[in-house]
């Protein structure tokens, strides 16, 4: 039935029990259902067909049984509207939504360039993780954060169903100082109290340090750093005053430069590549073929938020001096086709129901709107990133 989504629980189970005397043999099978708009829903009656073995056997027909068809009755229910004061994004009827967090350690540890992993994990009884939103996990200037494919799972309970949804996400920090992570909010409704909730974890105050390949160039940074977290600052002057081991080191480094020139020099002499010409950096080429085989993962996986978090990503590198803030500039950047399947993308995002998103249109989409510049005969200097059509 359009009006709802009815989904299977586990196994049949069997059993036996006595009504009036007689032995049955009963096969219990349960459903979960959700309605898809309000109103009057019917239920269809269910239909059973079996076979009775009489017990009179002759010796002409010592099989003798009859078939017998049974029908339930129908069952009407009344789906109420989504109450006015449910002020959430999305609509989350349950029992219970819970919201939580954990981190490598305890409290986690910030350090200027290493990457720290927060995973996040919303679960609600009674709705399955299709229906549960991506988790808004937003961070200040001074982290960076790259999310992963989100893990969803279904688990059956005696009461029907639980929905799970796994977030990680990789938080790299740019600065030292001290930050704050915003508290993260879901709006859900009570269905046993019939009033809204809120899961929520609370804001967190982290402390960044200075890593051990920054404390030379923090000179700049640090006086902001004193005025702010003496903690810091101390840690600051304790690395300034460490032994110096002398002007031996620094000779060395010098010869070993020196030695590496002159080695570099007749290798690009004896290849004839004229010296200073050496390849430029390819390091964001290769962040975005990553990025892209992220973006067809999603795609074949059918998943919009993973597909959009990875656009998103994908649009920093395409502009970097100008980066798209939603999907929305991204498409307007872009081919007509793939602008209409990122409106198509769009909808999928924002829409109540639980329409299906395919992700294949988008990735063929993106394909084609892609254009390589052509194979030459001789290397050049440069590497021509991939130019994109708009």
């Amino acid at each position: 039935d359009s009006d709802a989504v009815i989904k299977k629980l586990g196994d049949d189970r069997t059993f036996q029990t006595q009504r009036d005397g007689r032995r049955y043999e009963v096969v219990e099978r349960r459903y979960v259902i959700f309605p898809q708009q309000s109103g009057t829903l019917t239920i269809n009656p269910v239909v059973f067909e079996g076979q009775i073995v009489s017990p009179r056997r002759s010796l002409f027909n010592p099989t003798s049984s009859q078939t017998k068809r049974l029908r339930s009755d129908a069952v009407t229910l009344e789906i109420d509207p989504i109450p006015a004061s449910f002020l959430g994004p999305t609509w989350l009827p349950s029992r219970e939504v819970r919201l939580t967090e954990a981190w490598p350690q305890n409290p986690p540890e910030f350090v200027v360039g290493d990457p720290v992993t927060r995973t996040l994990l919303i679960l609600a009884e009674g709705l399955t993780s299709a229906q549960l939103p991506a988790i808004d996990a937003k961070v200040p200037s001074t982290l960076k954060q790259y999310p992963d494919q989100p893990l969803q799972e279904d688990k059956e309970t005696p009461q029907g169903i639980t929905g799970h949804r796994q977030e990680k996400i990789a938080l790299i920090p740019t600065s030292i100082g001290q930050v704050t992570l915003p508290a993260i909010e879901v709006p859900w409704w009570n269905i046993e109290t019939n009033v809204m909730e809120i899961a929520r974890l609370p804001e967190r105050h982290v402390r960044i340090i200075p890593g051990e390949t920054s404390s030379a160039d923090l000179s700049g940074g640090q006086a902001e750093v004193q005025q702010g977290d003496d903690n810091v600052s101390g840690l600051l002057n304790a690395t300034s005053t460490v032994r110096r081991p002398g002007i031996w080191p620094w000779v060395s480094g010098f010869l070993a430069i020196g030695w590496g020139l002159t080695a570099l020099f007749w290798w690009q002499h004896g290849r004839g590549v004229p010296a200073g010409s050496l390849p430029a950096k390819t390091q964001p080429a290769v962040d975005a073929r990553i990025v892209e085989r992220r973006l067809k993962d999603a795609c074949d996986k059918n998943d919009p938020h993973a597909t959009k978090a990875v656009l998103l990503e994908w649009g920093k590198l395409q502009w970097p001096n100008d980066q798209p803030k939603t999907i929305g500039d991204i498409g307007a950047r872009s081919s007509q086709v793939f602008q209409e399947e990122i409106a198509v993308l769009n909808r999928s995002l924002y829409s109540h129901g639980p329409e299906v998103w395919n992700g294949q249109p988008l990735w063929n989409a993106f394909e084609r709107s892609k254009v390589r510049e052509p194979e030459k005969p001789q290397s050049t200097n440069d590497e021509l990133a991939p130019l994109w059509v708009t």
